[in-house]
């Protein structure tokens, strides 16, 4: 079934609880596929665009699940950013469209390179699991889409050397320690392997945060074991060195770091202005000490959602109703950030 009323909330994939969750934040699989009835993305015809989210949408309306429809041709300018900024519609086209599950952890979007583009997300290290929950989703879509598929070779994309499973995994990482020590560089040269790389989460070259994603993606003759082999074997060996670093500095600086997370804590639960980019940095020494088990006002799971609430779209969209719309935005995201952090500890969170 489709709801077609997408609404921006809080809740969302990152801040599910997960193995290995002071360091790896969340695993994902994405499966792209392609309908074998339609000329792939570059050489279709509008009409037959229009056929094909015809089709998808018929296929979600009869899912025994609620999937909310997003839309960008009809969502405002703010949610569109919302949406944006959850990875859900593309930044480059208004035109663009999802199916989302109702708990987020599922993604459905068209285009611009394959007709059908499925996310799953679990929190954690859990790539098996999340491989599963991703398959599961791919039987049920096959029963009324017919992909484009060879017997000998998987199923087919534009571009020759995608053919084969169609599948990327990625899982996003926490690594102030080896930023702090210097050693990523290095880390990084030494993990290096033809299917598996890392880069900053965010829209530059830096790191938003100390938060990074590493991903694999299943080339020409690969399956989807050895896809998830290499990328499982390089986020083991990455989370030994991060650990190692973190053991480092807290040996020869805890109260620095503990420190330095109090008073982190501190100016964002008071602040009365926050830029973006502060706020990331923020969380990311609030995360550090609290990741050692010292109690600095919130759990992982509350850093992370914030991590995320912070941006600007969700300032604009979550923010509440008796908030200043002609505040600055640096004021009206401290006073958000205020308020998220009142809520919880009120909680006992």
């Amino acid at each position: 079934m489709i709801s077609h009323v997408p609404v921006a909330t809080r809740s969302g994939w990152f801040s599910l609880p997960g193995p290995e969750r002071d360091i790896v934040l969340s695993s994902r699989i994405r499966l792209k596929r392609n309908i074998s009835s339609l000329p792939f993305y570059p050489r279709m015809t509008s009409e037959e665009e229009l056929h094909l989210r015809r089709l998808l949408e018929a296929t979600f309306d009869e899912s025994s699940r609620t999937f909310v429809q997003v839309d960008g041709a009809t969502v405002n300018d703010a949610l569109r950013r919302y949406f944006v900024e959850r990875g859900i519609l593309d930044p480059d086209n208004d035109e663009a469209y999802a199916f989302l599950a109702r708990d987020g952890r599922q993604i459905i979007r068209s285009g611009p390179s394959d007709h059908v583009v499925c996310d799953t997300i679990r929190g954690g290290l859990d790539l098996e699991e999340t491989l599963q929950e991703a398959f599961h989703l791919d039987a049920e879509l096959e029963q009324r889409l017919q992909y484009a598929v060879a017997l000998h070779h998987g199923y087919l994309f534009p571009d020759i050397e995608r053919v084969g499973s169609g599948l990327s995994a990625s899982i996003m990482v926490h690594l102030p320690g080896l930023e702090q020590s210097g050693g990523l560089v290095d880390v990084s040269r030494e993990l290096r392997r033809e299917n598996v790389g890392i880069r900053a989460f965010g829209s530059g070259s830096d790191s938003t945060a100390a938060l990074y994603l590493v991903l694999a993606r299943a080339n020409w003759g690969m399956n989807e074991a050895d896809t998830l082999a290499e990328l499982e074997g390089y986020g083991e060996a990455l989370l030994h060195y991060e650990r190692a670093a973190r053991d480092d500095i807290f040996a020869d600086h805890r109260d620095v770091v503990v420190e330095a997370g109090h008073r982190a804590f501190g100016t964002l639960r008071h602040a009365r202005r926050l830029s973006v980019e502060e706020a990331f940095g923020l969380l990311s020494v609030v995360r550090f000490a609290v990741s050692f088990g010292e109690p600095v006002g919130l759990e992982l799971e509350a850093i992370d959602e914030l991590l995320f609430l912070i941006q600007p779209g969700h300032v604009t969209t979550l923010q509440s109703s008796d908030a200043g719309e002609d505040e600055p935005e640096a004021e009206r995201r401290a006073a958000f950030v205020r308020d998220i952090i009142e809520g919880k500890i009120s909680q006992g969170d």
